[in-house]
């Protein structure tokens, strides 16, 4: 008997017609679903709705790979969850406005708590309401803690001993003794081998586990063994145990591969690829070693078969030509638009580079609902003059003119830097003056995994503010490096830049060039590990140091301030070696095996107990953008999606920290870094991107904006994303294209 929910299966369990069905859940449907129970604990293989997910503004999802993790709800808290106001920038109307109302809506969209503007009381007449506001703040954060501790436990990496249980009843961990020399050798026999009595070089193994897999796969007699034991444990085959061709029809070319004839063309290629992939430089082919191995492997091969230098330079170009005219028709085909990332890169020798990639969905002509994303290098271009954004739009605009991209421009990303901002601006002048089809500020797309590393800076300089002789070397190195960059800018120009310097590219800003290692949650640290990390006896001493003190013997992470998520990283491994830095600092001085310092000793950065536990709250605040930036970096596909459910995350989870005892001597610094998240929070509002590609994930849709945001930001939400899909159905039946919108 079908179950009641079960809308598609009939009482004989036979699928019923779509005309017969009856829709839950529908906008005109009279009988809507039963609120679903939520359980106190969600255990795998359980059924869970939708609602549970969204059970809170900071919900995660259930997929392990993201950092999104699925929300527990409490049986004893049967309240609605706060619904996150979302605000918006109301329309002008002719009507009167109060001023109170006016001021209102002027101001940035934020991630404003709304219990602060839900029935506000007066603490003098409720004195006993402070134990339980106290109690209603541990129990947030306890909750926020919650999240972030199953999210890391489901991202920890499996131990060693599950990714080798396949193969562990076929070797034996043991030592194979040199009767000549009397070394002893770690490794591991094949028991089968053993039993068999092959000889010791042929099933002693010292290499990896790839190695004792492969010698598996090699063997048909050990293969049924492993395919036996691994039936028994219910585990897997690995495909590198697996002989090839297991399951599959056999062929000869299993055993016998056919060799391919030799061509010159055909080594043109291979040079070619080898040149192109390794990076290296066109006298290769001119070095005498090299032109010797190739007539080792083919002795009859001739002088005149091996392309020269000139001969593979012009056959380089010749293919990159190609290349690009393959791929400006390709892009010519496609129904759709074809959105950009764009970055500036600074090489080692100190040539800028800007580097456009174009993203597209590729689907064939013959099955259009096939779809693939595709991403295609456009242009990486040497910056010629400044890196102000309208220099970058030029190089920009020649990007999408070289492919004839112009009526098929979407979406641009990048970071916050103001001069992104600036050139998709000039861009948007030169492609769409008067913005009928294309709208840089609605098509500017940010990279908000900068913005996470923003509002984590944000947070290191407040808790850990640099010293005043920093500040002004600093400013003095940015002024000059300005002023040399361009140099027709006056000195007002240049403070107006400076102003700015927060939202643009960060700059390492030590005192001497190149001096990124220098961490400053306290001035004594960064010292200290910057004297450790700069002589190679000292790290010998430490190293020697942590094997007293049975910690990991691993070495002290530097900190370059413009690579993201790395203080906690940093952080991370120094509470990890905190025994071996205390050992250091104390007996260094007295060590003939590290050199002394001048007018100073180690035992000036020894850290007091007091220092160790102010640096794990640092570290336990940044745990959460680290998580969110890996969740946006680690994926292979657009995230997007996930910008709105995670920024709101991070509010909340900083929001419930600075409101408790824990971090009260850092809530200032906790509030720094919120103040910024909300700026990028309500950068989001200049562009309907990020609701749209919310709603239009299949395991979100519009539940969790739904659930989270107030009624008349919801309202709007559906309405831009309305407009879009009718404007693209329109655009359809217009030009009669079923695929480009």
């Amino acid at each position: 008997m079908a179950s009641t929910d079960q809308c598609a299966i009939g009482a004989d369990g036979q699928l019923l017609d779509a005309s017969k069905i009856t829709f839950y859940n529908d906008p005109d449907d009279p009988n809507p679903l039963p609120a679903v129970k939520l359980n106190s604990t969600a255990t795998g293989g359980q059924a869970t709705q939708i609602t549970q997910f969204f059970r809170k503004a900071s919900s995660r999802l259930t997929d392990p790979n993201n950092a999104e993790l699925k929300c527990k709800a409490s049986e004893e808290d049967t309240s609605r969850p706060r619904a996150r106001a979302r605000t918006r920038h109301a329309s002008t109307s002719p009507e009167p406005m109060d001023e109170d109302k006016e001021d209102s809506d002027d101001e940035m969209p934020g991630l404003e708590d709304p219990s602060d503007s839900e029935g506000e009381e007066d603490e003098d007449d409720n004195p006993t309401d402070t134990d339980e506001i106290s109690d209603d703040v541990n129990e947030a954060y306890e909750r926020t803690k919650a999240l972030g501790d199953a999210d890391r436990a489901a991202m920890r990496p499996r131990p060693k001993a599950e990714l080798t249980k396949d193969i562990e009843p076929i070797y034996e961990e043991s030592e194979l003794k040199d009767s000549d020399t009397g070394v002893v050798t770690k490794g591991y026999w094949c028991r089968l081998c053993k039993k068999d009595k092959v000889a010791t070089k042929k099933c002693f193994f010292t290499g990896n586990v790839s190695a004792r897999r492969t010698h598996i796969s090699r063997n048909s007699n050990h293969f049924e063994v492993y395919k036996q034991l691994c039936e028994e444990n219910k585990l897997p085959l690995h495909p590198r145990a697996t002989p090839r061709g297991y399951g599959q029809q056999s062929t000869l070319e299993g055993f016998a591969t056919k060799t391919p004839p030799f061509t010159s063309e055909g080594l043109v290629d291979h040079l070619v690829e080898l040149m192109v992939t390794e990076d290296d430089a066109f006298r290769l082919v001119d070095k005498a070693p090299f032109r010797r191995v190739l007539h080792y492997c083919r002795p009859s091969l001739k002088e005149s078969d091996i392309p020269h230098r000139t001969k593979m330079r012009g056959e380089i170009l010749t293919r990159a030509s190609e290349a690009e005219d393959r791929l400006r028709e390709k892009l010519s085909k496609i129904p759709g638009q074809v959105s950009f990332t764009f970055d500036t890169w600074t090489s080692k020798t100190g040539d800028p580079f800007f580097g456009v990639t174009g993203h597209y969905i590729d689907s064939p002509p013959d099955s259009p609902e096939d779809w693939s994303l595709k991403s295609e290098q456009l242009a990486y271009t040497p910056i010629e003059g400044n890196h102000s954004g309208q220099n970058l739009s030029k190089i920009l605009v020649r990007a999408v003119d070289r492919y004839d991209l112009r009526e098929k421009m979407g979406w641009g990303t990048a970071d916050n830097a103001t001069n992104n901002d600036t050139c998709m601006k000039c861009a948007g002048e030169e492609v769409d003056p008067l913005k009928l089809r294309w709208d840089p500020v609605e098509r500017r797309v940010r990279c908000m995994e900068h913005a996470v590393h923003l509002a984590a800076k944000h947070f290191i300089d407040h808790v850990s503010p640099i010293s005043a002789k920093a500040v002004v070397a600093k400013a003095k190195k940015l002024r000059k490096e300005l002023k040399a960059a361009n140099p027709d800018l006056d000195d007002d120009e240049i403070d107006t830049l400076l102003a700015a310097e927060d939202d643009g590219p960060e700059d390492d800003g030590g005192e001497n060039d190149g001096n990124e290692d220098e961490p400053r949650p306290k001035d004594a640290l960064g010292k200290a590990l910057a004297l450790i990390r700069a002589s190679p006896q000292a790290q010998a001493f430490f190293k020697k140091m942590c094997v007293e003190a049975d910690v990991p013997a691993l070495q002290l992470l530097g900190w370059i301030r413009t690579r993201w998520a790395l203080m906690f990283t940093f952080l991370d491994r120094l509470i990890l070696l905190r025994l071996a830095v205390n050992r250091f600092v104390l007996l260094a001085d007295d060590s003939s095996e590290v050199p002394n310092l001048v007018k100073k000793s180690y035992a000036n950065f020894r850290l007091s107990n007091q220092d160790w536990e102010h640096l794990g709250r640092i570290r336990e605040v940044l745990q959460e953008p680290a998580n969110i930036q890996q969740s946006f970096s680690s994926s292979r596909y657009p995230t997007v999606w996930r910008t709105l459910p995670l920024l709101e995350a991070l509010a909340e989870t900083w929001r419930n920290m600075a409101a408790t005892d824990r971090f009260a001597d850092m809530q200032d610094s906790i509030y720094a870094g919120l103040e910024n998240i909300e700026n990028w929070y309500g950068k989001t509002n200049d562009t309907d991107v990020y609701f749209i590609c919310l709603a239009l994930d299949p395991n979100i849709k519009t539940a969790y904006t739904q659930e989270s945001w107030n009624s008349e930001a919801y309202e709007e939400g559906l309405a831009k994303l309305e407009s879009v899909v009718l404007r693209c159905l329109l655009h359809r039946s217009h030009n009669g294209n079923p695929g480009r919108c």
